[in-house]
């Protein structure tokens, strides 16, 4: 799979007991490690925060019908919870063991995730210069 903004992929067990679908923002490289890292946030059918603040305002809805696997009558990128990264090397070794799936692109939804990232009260002030720099990343093959 590409990994680039937009793309989303099906990753088994992302937390414990927990599959996940996720959307990409790209790859960045993490300064701490020096290494290549992917970034994604989950996405979750979940509706209990899009009406709280102020997650209503970190969530971008995508509608049923927008991409066959996502089912429920909305769900949403959750902008607001921490910024998942994985190690670039790591990310391949579970997309070749099926634990992470291509499922498809959602290119129309990067810019607002990129302003609600921009303009985000939730994320640290790190995991937002992390997701911009991974969102103006060039696709990894």
């Amino acid at each position: 799979m590409r990994i680039e903004a937009g793309v989303v992929a099906f990753w088994r067990d992302l937390f414990p007991g927990s599959d996940k679908y996720v959307f990409l923002l790209g790859t960045f490289r993490e300064p701490t490690c020096n290494q290549d890292c992917v970034a994604f946030f989950t996405i979750s059918s979940q509706t209990k925060w899009a009406s709280v603040e102020p997650t209503r305002r970190e969530m971008v809805p995508i509608l049923k019908g927008t991409l066959d696997c996502l089912d429920s009558p909305v769900s949403y990128i959750q902008c607001w919870r921490e910024l998942q990264i994985e190690p670039l090397g790591s990310f391949r070794d579970k997309e070749r063991s099926g634990v992470i799936m291509y499922r498809g692109t959602l290119p129309q939804f990067v810019e607002s995730v990129r302003k609600t990232v921009h303009e985000s009260d939730v994320l640290s002030a790190y995991h937002i210069e992390y997701a911009l720099a991974a969102l103006s990343s060039e696709s990894t093959p």
